[in-house]
């Protein structure tokens, strides 16, 4: 008997491949959307399928399309979709729940085209409930769970804000490359904020401190995330609340000669999307 049941098989095949060929290690052609690159390989997708123009092979399914990617075994594949995708969080995207996300970043002031751009690549999405979700990643864009935002409210509770099962902080996290110094694994000057609306808050900004990448933490944290224990990290500039628990998160991470403060500042200014509400209105 199989061990994989036919209605999970069925839901990690029609994960959508944009976000599946993000996950393992191909970039978007930006002249072209539906054509993703990587060394040896360029797929074009449409739809479901997929085809491979320099080795001439192509299939169908997110599973057809790791086993292409990774040159594994269909269990290989299984389990490496199983970690993009924890059970219950990414599902196929809907239209109807992604125009609702996509309007509620816009109602925090993000540029439509940077959510539009950020959900071509697959690292802005929605899942089957019509929450937010921002994929989490490694510095070589491998998959390492996902941030999730409720977008909807309910009488007497605050939305949902939290990490996806499976998600992990130690192998990533939400980040974003800023546009005049793009680069493919992260380095050179990173800025860290707590949540990925404050990373892409941070992206669209006029920064005094250009830095090379925005990394969201998922939260304040004490201890550096381990992708920014590399020596290409030159910089990190903590960009964490301006409140009494980022203060004191980034006074002890300033015990890295690396790391320098960098407050959001301002007449009640908390974070990064309130600098650029402010700014915007």
């Amino acid at each position: 008997m199989s061990r994989y049941h036919p209605d999970r098989l069925r839901r990690l095949r029609e994960l959508p491949l944009d976000t599946v060929a993000a996950a393992v290690g191909y970039r978007q052609d930006h002249r072209d959307r539906r054509r993703w690159k990587k060394t040896g390989s360029v797929i074009g997708i449409d739809g479901t399928r997929f085809y491979d123009h320099l080795l001439q092979q192509g299939g169908g399914g997110a599973i057809d399309l790791v086993m292409h990617a990774h040159r594994c075994t269909f269990p290989q594949a299984v389990d490496a979709l199983e970690r993009i995708a924890p059970p219950g969080t990414v599902e196929p995207p809907d239209g109807h729940r992604w125009a609702a996300v996509r309007d509620y970043l816009k109602n925090r002031s993000i540029d439509v085209d940077l959510v539009d751009r950020c959900h071509g690549e697959g690292i802005v999405t929605t899942d089957r409930r019509g929450n937010a979700v921002f994929a989490m990643r490694g510095p070589d864009g491998s998959f390492a769970g996902a941030e999730i935002v409720g977008i909807h409210r309910t009488p007497g509770h605050a939305p949902f804000r939290g990490l996806a099962r499976g998600s992990s902080r130690k192998r990533g996290g939400f980040w974003i490359p800023c546009p005049t110094r793009p680069r493919k694994t992260i380095g050179g000057t990173v800025l860290i904020v707590e949540s990925a609306i404050d990373a892409l808050s941070a992206w669209l900004l006029p920064l005094t401190r250009k830095p090379d990448f925005i990394l969201s933490t998922a939260g304040a944290t004490t201890s550096l995330p381990p992708c920014l224990r590399d020596d290409r990290v030159r910089t990190i500039l903590c960009g964490y609340d301006a409140d009494p628990t980022g203060d004191r998160c980034a006074a002890v991470l300033e015990a890295d000669p690396r790391v320098l403060r960098m407050r959001p500042e301002g007449d009640g200014i908390k974070d990064w999307n309130d600098l650029l509400r402010a700014s915007v209105f």
